[in-house]
């Protein structure tokens, strides 16, 4: 077995950027950095007068809309008016009744709401801030991780991917407690290498309810891996810097050789 020690960074298993989805300003918030939210759970709203103003307009349209369309359906006399007349009043009021909803379904996202349970750990905004809707160009207002699994991301070098398989332990080990390695089963990998790097990006899942690891720590992952090949040791005065790469000095036949 060799033991294989590679630099690692600890991230939540879920998080993700909240942005506004209407434009409008914040009118209030209820969490902060640090607090524990529940999935759905309200996080901030926005007040917006902009499209409360075009629902109003909307709806005054839609009321005309089936005013109009129900004079046109009273028409007792035959022949006072055409099939294509009645046909499009009724579009007419059809139309004015999808204008509504889709207002109304805009202003429903004036409540920022939590996806899924973790905790905050951004807040960007505060009461009045002029916020507009869309992750394009938007305003982004919370931050909400979840921190009871983590992922550690280590790459590992080519010559120890073979070894690589899901479910393979690991040792997830942090400079903060030195004593204390946090066991961790690898849950996936790229399945390709970088061709940079020659490494194989390969994710380490490891329990953390007591929430004594924190995303964002510098880490490093231990794997015991079967030795796949035999190693070569080279001593470091061998070794010759030139340009990007190093060579190997050999000595045969009493001549050096790189």
């Amino acid at each position: 077995m060799t033991s294989v020690t590679l630099p690692a960074d600890l991230r939540s298993q879920h998080e993700t950027e909240l942005f506004a989805r209407v434009n409008g300003f914040v009118q209030n918030w209820t969490t902060d950095i640090g607090q524990h939210v529940r999935r759905g759970q309200v996080l901030a709203t926005i007040a917006t007068p902009e499209i409360d103003q075009q629902i109003a307009q909307a709806q005054a349209n839609l009321a005309l809309a089936r005013t109009s369309y129900g004079r046109l359906q009273s028409v007792a006399l035959p022949g006072a008016i055409s099939k294509q007349e009645l046909d499009a009043g009724r579009a007419q009021y059809t139309a004015q009744q999808a204008v509504v909803k889709q207002l109304q379904a805009q202003r429903s996202f004036r409540q920022v709401v939590a996806p899924f349970s973790g905790t905050v750990t951004q807040r960007n905004v505060d009461v009045g801030t002029l916020v507009t809707g869309g992750n394009a160009t938007g305003t982004q207002l919370f931050k909400v991780e979840q921190t009871d699994t983590l992922r550690a991301f280590v790459d590992v070098p080519q010559n120890f991917v073979p070894s690589i398989k899901r479910g393979l332990k690991a040792q997830v080990l942090v400079p903060e407690f030195p004593d204390r390695p946090f066991q961790g089963v690898v849950s996936r990998d790229a399945e390709a290498l970088d061709p940079q790097t020659r490494t194989l990006r390969t994710e380490v899942r490891l329990p953390n309810h007591n929430n004594q690891l924190r995303p964002g720590t510098y880490g490093q992952v231990r794997f015991d891996l079967p030795q796949t090949a035999p190693t070569v040791l080279i001593s470091a005065n061998a070794l010759v810097p030139s340009g990007t790469e190093q060579k190997v000095v050999v000595v045969q036949d009493g001549k050096i050789h790189f």
